[in-house]
């Protein structure tokens, strides 16, 4: 995972929002003309939501936080990393606390 937004960065300029990364890792690329497959419905289901709320918050002209989307659809932490993104994320660097 960090090799890759790092990969991203370098390339681009740019990191990739955690909605991009769970797309990444959770799709299999297709291959002659199939389409791109999920390894089960559920991450489908979740990219789904995660897409759906991104759109309805860019509709509403609200500034959208990927982070916070992905936070509300995915789950919180979980034993001080990030769900699905493994152990290069901290929960305090991605949920910092209020003091």
């Amino acid at each position: 995972m960090e090799k890759y937004i790092k990969d991203e960065l370098d390339r681009t300029g740019i990191e990739p929002s955690p909605i991009d990364c769970f797309k990444k890792f959770h799709v299999s690329k297709p291959k002659n003309g199939e389409e791109e497959s999920w390894p089960s419905e559920k991450a489908k289901e979740l990219f789904e939501k995660l897409e759906n709320k991104k759109v309805a918050a860019t509709e509403d002209e609200n500034e959208v936080f990927d982070w916070d989307i992905y936070k509300e659809v995915i789950g919180g932490p979980s034993h001080g990393c990030i769900l699905s993104l493994g152990g290069g994320y901290s929960t305090k660097d991605v949920y910092p606390s209020d003091d």
